[in-house]
């Protein structure tokens, strides 16, 4: 098993390698004994590097977690669930108060395990010890009242869960990796917030402190007041930023693979999304069960295609405004507003998405057809104002000029292709014209939106 660091710093193994400096690192294992990491260190005094600390704290969490509470983790084939974050948070969050590092040395933590070959336990607990590391830089610099932004660039390489489960954040870039399970279970909800007794029960167990739960739940409650934005470009895997919750922007460009961002603004009475921008996405349910228990109020979709996209949305919760351009695939939009009695506000879409064809001819009872698109009946239980921008009327016409559709989709089609830097610049263009949210719709009131 190989770990590489590609910029020349270190490298792990399972045998001694020579270091940067001159001296070796010993692996042996999943991440080897760095204890004995070799002699001549102890001899000449050099002080572990930040990032030889990092390795050390991950060996001893896949280990300690792997060997002795592997029976804490349900369904560890099965997507992340938050409470897996707590139970490694409680136990991580003590060491890294002795350890230092900044955005640059993630990224070079991350580096050093490319396509790695661990089981699905490892990897998990591995994927969730990055987000340790994220949410504990952003506590740290929101002390100091600085804003985290975390870019990674994995150049292909494989690691499942990264980035998964990560409660809080203020700006998290991934960009070219390959693993399932990437930036899922991200976002601070009330499944976060909410006491959970056989949670408290395990960090008991697992830190001897029953202490440690409360404390935690204490810092996760903390009034946040940043805005919160996760980008995802170049990606592949199953379930890629599945069940987000409570964040302000999330953009997806180019990513392949079965339920990406499905179950969008899930948790409880507080869940919610304000702008989701997708664009080439591919894969079987992608887009899926959005707003299943919680709000989205801005989505915009281009060059969307997999079996059942966008089917199952608003089973619960409504989304305010829906751009679409070029959604395709069997059973597209169906199973949709099972419980709401008006689903979407508004949805804006392009002929060529397929609604104005094979979709629109064909009799579903559970998803869009003819005979629902030319009824008023379609609106009980569906969309409130349904536009296809190449039929629009005169006065669809200017409701699309006034809230800038053309603008909207004009940038979303210009993202893929472009460096990281540009697509935060055209990110931020987009959630500039993300509209008006009606009164209530986020917050206090959210209950009136929900049929009981």
């Amino acid at each position: 098993m190989v770990h590489n660091i590609k910029d020349g710093s270190q490298c792990m193994t399972d045998k001694p390698l020579l270091l940067a400096d001159g001296q070796h690192c010993m692996a042996d294992g999943l991440f080897g004994d760095l204890d004995g990491i070799d002699e001549a260190r102890d001899v000449r005094g050099r002080e572990k590097t930040t990032l030889e600390k990092l390795l050390e704290l991950a060996s001893q969490t896949v280990s300690f977690f792997s060997s002795n509470f592997s029976n804490k983790f349900k369904r560890t084939g099965d997507p992340p669930i938050r409470r897996d974050f707590m139970l490694i948070y409680s136990y991580t969050h003590s060491l890294l108060d002795s350890c230092w590092f900044d955005e640059t040395d993630i990224s070079s933590f991350v580096k050093c395990f490319d396509d790695i070959d661990y089981n699905k336990l490892e990897s998990k607990i591995l994927g969730i010890f990055t987000s340790c590391l994220a949410y504990a830089l952003t506590e740290r610099n929101r002390e100091k009242g600085k804003r985290t932004k975390i870019y990674l660039n994995g150049n292909g390489a494989k690691f499942d869960y990264l980035f998964c489960c990560l409660p809080d954040f203020d700006e998290l870039v991934i960009e070219n990796f390959n693993g399932d399970y990437i930036g899922a279970s991200n976002g601070i909800g009330s499944l976060y917030l909410s006491l959970d007794i056989p949670l408290e029960k395990d960090i008991t167990e697992v830190c001897g402190d029953s202490e440690q739960y409360f404390k935690i739940l204490s810092t996760l409650r903390k009034e946040k007041k940043t805005e919160k934005r996760i980008v995802g470009i170049n990606l592949k895997g199953i379930g890629i930023f599945e069940y987000p919750s409570c964040i302000d922007q999330i953009v997806l460009i180019n990513v392949e693979g079965e339920n990406t961002c499905a179950s969008c603004s899930v948790g409880m009475n507080d869940a919610f999304v304000n702008q989701l921008i997708a664009v080439n996405i591919n894969g079987h349910y992608v887009l899926s069960a959005l707003c299943s228990t919680g709000l989205v109020n801005h989505v915009v979709a281009v060059n969307i295609e997999g079996f059942e996209a966008f089917s199952r949305i608003c089973s619960d919760y409504i989304i305010n405004k829906i751009v679409a351009d070029n959604i395709r695939g069997e059973n597209a939009f169906s199973r949709y507003g099972l419980k709401t009695p008006v689903s979407i506000n508004q949805m804006i879409f392009n002929n060529s998405m397929g609604l104005a064809s094979e979709l629109k001819h064909q009799y579903n009872e559970n998803g869009l057809t003819t005979e629902r698109l030319q009824s008023d009946n379609y609106f009980q239980g569906g969309c409130k104002e349904l536009i296809c921008i190449e039929e629009a009327t005169s006065e669809q016409l200017k409701v699309i000029k006034r809230e800038r559709i053309e603008d909207i989709l004009r940038l979303a089609h210009s993202l893929p292709g472009k460096p990281y830097q540009e697509v935060l610049e055209i990110a931020d263009e987009l959630y500039a014209l993300r509209p008006r949210v009606p009164e209530g719709f986020f917050g206090e009131k959210i209950k009136r939106y929900k049929k009981r």
